[in-house]
């Protein structure tokens, strides 16, 4: 028997224009950041303005871009550029026939850092608007590694500079012995021997004296490194001691009318043995005069205690663990510690609409929402 398969017709134009919101479903996270981006305020972004009286691109419109694709793991302002032509989802949120380079996605995301930061606010404002952001209770602080993208070559110029003067030491003598040849082969016109070894001569004492400075330099920044080594090896060993900043916690704590901070004082062994299962009493109150270190480690022996820090594995950790694993963020694609704090906030911003479009259960926004703009 014959297999039936289902034709497919690539070369019949279409009569009418497509509706993008067709090709989409109706639970996709894209009419979602479309939506919550038209409940924001976004009069505070800047926009790529070059000064030729084009029209540029909206900046609701740039915002979702970003946000999507984002959240679907491309951060690569090429790879977005690339995505306006390939992506459905993405040529929905640019009208269909928009397509903004990647140079302008770039200035957009670097010119926007506050913008991202209110709007990253207002998302959180919008959670609350729909339920899904309840009451502040225990908050969890920690950090993961990111890899930065910095410049490899940074600290080899005297090296360089060094290798410069070598080549140009071996020009000159090659140029001196060329001089001293009868039949040597001519140069072109309008160079002379004579004068391209006096500009090789001058360049090479130039970047002598390049080199000097330097080593002057340099040897002063090696002892300030080396102050700065030893200060950060007493720091660190003082918190190897300490576990935390016991400062810290008595600022947090002031006047028992601040949050109570479980924070780890040792080493914590992941592994339970056979003890650790074994349902046993609260250790005896610290003390009198204990110190901040001591009563925190005692916090943390107690049920409560370790109720309350295990509660780290599903706050804080997971966020790392669907920014890094599902969104695939695991490079700054920016440099300078201005323009990573402008990515990280849109990352950020990008993991709460995700997460936001995940609590609605992929539901379309309702349409009564606005959320205003923070008072200045």
């Amino acid at each position: 028997m014959a297999v039936k398969f289902v034709n497919v017709d690539r070369d019949t134009p279409m009569m009418f224009p497509p509706d993008l919101r067709e090709w989409l479903p109706e639970d996709s996270m894209v009419h979602f950041v479309v939506d919550a981006v038209e409940m924001l305020e976004v009069g505070c972004f800047e926009v790529n303005d070059r000064g030729s009286g084009n029209a540029q691109y909206p900046p609701r419109m740039m915002l979702a871009l970003l946000v999507y694709c984002y959240a679907t793991g491309r951060f690569s302002s090429r790879e977005i550029e690339l995505a306006t032509h390939y992506d459905v989802a993405v040529r929905y949120i640019c009208g269909g026939a928009l397509h903004p380079d990647h140079d302008t996605i770039c200035t957009f995301r670097r010119k926007n850092k506050k913008a991202f930061s209110e709007a990253f606010m207002k998302v959180l404002m919008l959670a609350c608007e729909l339920g899904h952001l309840k009451k502040v209770g225990g908050i969890s602080v920690d950090g993961t590694k990111i890899n930065a993208n910095a410049s490899k070559h940074a600290a080899v110029s005297y090296k360089r500079a060094g290798e410069m003067v070598e080549q140009l030491e071996l020009e000159i003598a090659e140029l001196v012995r060329k001089a001293d040849e009868a039949d040597s082969a001519p140069l072109k016109d309008g160079l002379t021997l004579p004068g391209e070894i006096a500009r090789r001569a001058d360049r090479k004492a130039a970047l002598e004296r390049a080199r000097a400075v330097i080593e002057e330099r340099y040897e002063e920044a090696r002892q300030d490194a080396q102050r700065e080594f030893e200060a950060k090896k007493a720091a660190r060993e003082e918190k190897r001691k300490n576990g935390f900043s016991e400062a810290a916690v008595l600022e947090v704590e002031a006047n028992g009318e601040g949050p109570k901070v479980y924070c780890a004082v040792e080493k914590q062994d992941r592994h339970r043995n056979v003890a650790d299962l074994v349902k046993k009493a609260d250790p005896p109150p610290p003390p009198e005069g204990a110190t901040v270190k001591e009563m925190m480690a005692r916090r943390l022996k107690t049920e409560a205690g370790r109720a309350v820090y295990k509660k780290r594995k599903e706050t804080v950790e997971p966020v790392f663990g669907i920014i890094k694993a599902v969104m695939g963020f695991r490079q700054f694609l920016m440099r300078g510690l201005e323009k990573v704090a402008t990515e990280w906030g849109l990352v950020t911003l990008a993991y709460n609409v995700k997460r936001l479009h995940k609590l609605c259960g992929g539901r379309l926004m309702p349409g009564n929402l606005e959320i205003q703009p923070q008072n200045s």
